[in-house]
């Protein structure tokens, strides 16, 4: 797990990760897949790459996977189901989807309604996700 998080956070936050994402060029997701999953067939690589041309970043992808693995999810039925949810709401960089996540951890912890989907792609685009 520690080693994961080392590779998330170097594939997401390093210099050149960050030319990556802005670019959206491939490699660092089906890198990680193929390390953290099983060996990368040619449909997941297709996967991933219809995921980038639909404007989701490659640290989006990657960060996705890394929470599949810390949900014991680690499957590609999990992955797919998270990412199409970030497509639909407008998430589409790993800092999004963490803003997200922890957003929706606090209203969980306060008890409070989950926001609508209409509500939440609006909080979303609002900080620039």
């Amino acid at each position: 797990k520690k080693i994961i998080k080392e590779n998330i956070k170097e594939i997401t936050t390093g210099t050149n990760a960050r030319a990556r994402e802005e670019n959206n060029l491939p490699g660092a997701a089906i890198k990680f897949y193929d390390e953290n999953f099983e060996l990368i067939t040619p449909h997941v690589s297709q996967l991933i790459g219809t995921y980038l041309d639909d404007g989701l970043t490659e640290g989006l992808i990657v960060r996705v996977m890394q929470d599949a693995i810390e949900n014991k999810a680690k499957n590609l039925k999990y992955v797919k189901k998270i990412l199409n949810r970030c497509y639909e709401q407008g998430i589409t960089t790993a800092e999004a989807f963490e803003l997200d996540q922890k957003n929706f951890q606090e209203k969980r912890a306060r008890g409070q309604p989950a926001e609508t989907p209409k509500e939440r792609i609006r909080r979303i685009r609002e900080s620039g996700g």
